[in-house]
């Protein structure tokens, strides 16, 4: 069998796989090179004995095939079984004849390389797999966004998920399927060792995965880094070791760098375990879980004082234009096309131009003044109708010089210059944040596009208690905990995410919380967050909330921990 892989030819190989630039590599097999450090520490970790036959399933140019080939003739495996025990699969042509040349220079012998699809390759559980059981899987898996996933192999990939009982989102990424299939062969005591993105920590198409590893591992640590391991791509990374032995658990250990990683030594060390909620986004078990237990142990006390947002307002998206090149316009562009105002409704599209915690008209027309896109198109007169105005003009460019009739949002809609769900929101928030998630009150009565969430108060909801108190550090902690973040260190909320948000309405200080929002908004607006954040945290965590100084400190420092832990991948 091994002598029949060995010999496959190019035949099994479609034209798109013939030798490509590295960056067409990433993009298409979503392949990125991984440091050799990396690849060395997960080799020790996961290979116990030279009996040990190890798989990788996305082998790209070999770089853990031959750390483990190293390894295993250092525990005392004879060099003339390395095909014996080393496995790799992999689509690239041009990478397998890479990892050829360099076992053949180093060892004089090529481990078993199957030339396919992982997803095409059969479990051993089949009767007529190609390949056993192992007790070892390691690698860096392909990174395939959904929009690039498609096809035959993505619907492969969800049978196969579906199969091992997880029902994945059409938004997974191609390394969840394929962590799933590569578990099945596994032996009972094998160990998997594997770098995957950190949204595998919080997004919410991973949560039925989340769910699956701890069913399917007793013993998992996840290892995260304050610094990129991989500089040349945006995503940030982490390495997960889960073992099918071993007491249940889950443990996050932070580190600084994979340099860190040459003085690690974890087979006698003591790491705090715990077993998680199966719903929970285990960005929360970063920090130490004496934290957890601290926090948890205040929100138990606190019940009834604190709520989530969505009982006090509801969270959706600004207006869908389908261009905002051509739906937004500035002022100048308005009074070039001589555009009628009543088809046109003042609006903002950029976190940047929320300032503070109100969005005042000055804040508006200053933008309008400054050459900014400040109005967005609103023309819902029939087609028949339009071509009295100076509207109809404009219409005409967008549809013969921009083609917009070949935009997919656009071309949907019955009128398709006709803009569904524009409104005015209470409040708005950048639910892509940096430094500090913002929350404004709309004063200048504009309408947004969906680069901001709109907020729409619940009757009787006074909106000014709420802008000014959620600059505390218990909300600020829980928007941190409900969002999911970028390599870019970007903080992102969804509308449903931010509804999950733990925010303090107190009606006892809605005088000295009003007293504070002129000042809380001057501020907010030169950048000031701690100081806006340890003034509330007096009023409503300590004076309204009765805890503790070294209560509050625990919630802050937890704050702070995730903060820096996201804006150091920055």
């Amino acid at each position: 069998m091994v002598k029949d892989i060995l010999i496959k030819d190019s035949r099994v190989y479609s034209s798109r796989s013939i030798m490509i630039s590295s960056r067409d590599k990433i993009k298409e097999f979503g392949q990125v090179r991984t440091p050799k450090g990396v690849a060395r520490f997960l080799v020790r970790w996961s290979i116990r004995s030279p009996d040990d036959i190890v798989l990788d399933p996305g082998c790209g140019d070999g770089v853990f095939l031959l750390e483990a080939a190293t390894y295993l003739l250092e525990l005392g495996m004879r060099v003339e079984d390395i095909p014996k025990h080393l496995i790799g699969i992999e689509i690239d042509r041009g990478a397998i004849e890479e990892l050829k040349r360099k076992f053949l220079r180093l060892f004089g012998v090529v481990p078993t390389i199957i030339p396919r699809s992982f997803f095409s390759v059969s479990s051993p559980s089949f009767i007529f797999s190609d390949l056993p059981y192992v007790d070892v899987v390691i690698g860096n898996p392909p990174y395939i966004r959904y929009q690039l996933f498609r096809h035959e192999e993505r619907e492969k990939a969800l049978k196969i998920a579906l199969s091992a009982g997880v029902k994945l989102s059409e938004l997974s990424a191609s390394w969840v399927p394929f962590i799933i299939h590569a578990e099945s062969f596994l032996k009972p005591s094998g160990r998997m060792a594997i770098v995957l993105p950190t949204r595998l920590l919080h997004v919410k198409y991973a949560m039925p995965f989340r769910k699956w590893l701890l069913n399917r591992f007793n013993k998992i640590l996840i290892i995260v880094f304050e610094e990129r391991v991989f500089r040349n791509v945006l995503e940030d990374t982490l390495l997960l070791l889960a073992d099918k032995k071993g007491r249940k658990g889950l443990a996050i250990l932070k580190l600084r760098n994979e340099e860190s990683l040459r003085d690690l030594s974890l087979r006698g060390e003591e790491l705090l375990f715990i077993e998680p909620r199966p719903e929970d986004k285990w960005t929360r078990y970063i920090v130490p879980p004496s934290c957890t237990k601290e926090l948890l142990s205040v929100l138990k006390r606190v019940r009834g004082k604190v709520c989530e947002l969505g009982d006090l307002a509801y969270v959706t998206i600004g207006a869908v234009t389908g261009c905002n090149e051509f739906f937004l316009l500035s002022l100048r562009e308005v009074n070039s096309w001589n555009i009628e105002r009543d088809f046109l409704v003042p609006a903002i599209s950029r976190a940047e131009d929320i300032k503070g915690i109100l969005f005042k008209e000055e804040d508006w027309r200053m933008m309008c003044r400054l050459g900014k896109k400040c109005f967005l198109l609103k023309v819902d007169l029939p087609l028949e109708e339009i071509s009295k105005y100076n509207v109809s003009k404009y219409l005409r460019y967008g549809v013969e010089h921009l083609k917009l009739l070949s935009r997919y949002k656009v071309r949907i809609r019955k009128l398709w210059y006709s803009i569904p769900y524009v409104r005015v929101p209470d409040a708005f928030f950048t639910y892509m944040s940096h430094e500090v998630p913002r929350l404004a009150l709309n004063l200048a009565n504009v309408t947004s596009t969906n680069t901001l969430h709109q907020i729409f108060f619940k009757e009787g909801v006074d909106r000014e208690i709420i802008a000014v108190s959620f600059y505390n550090s218990l909300t600020l902690l829980s928007a941190e905990l409900s969002g999911r973040y970028y390599g870019g260190g970007v903080l992102k909320l969804e509308p449903k995410e931010l509804e999950r948000v733990l925010v303090i309405y107190s009606h006892s200080k809605v005088e000295s919380l009003k007293r504070e929002l002129m000042d809380m908004d001057r501020l907010i607006r030169r950048g000031r967050y701690y100081d806006v954040i340890e003034t509330l945290d007096d009023i409503l965590l300590k004076d309204y909330l009765g805890l503790s100084s070294k209560e509050i400190n625990a919630i802050r420092e937890y704050y702070m921990e995730l903060r820096r832990n996201r804006l150091k991948k920055s």
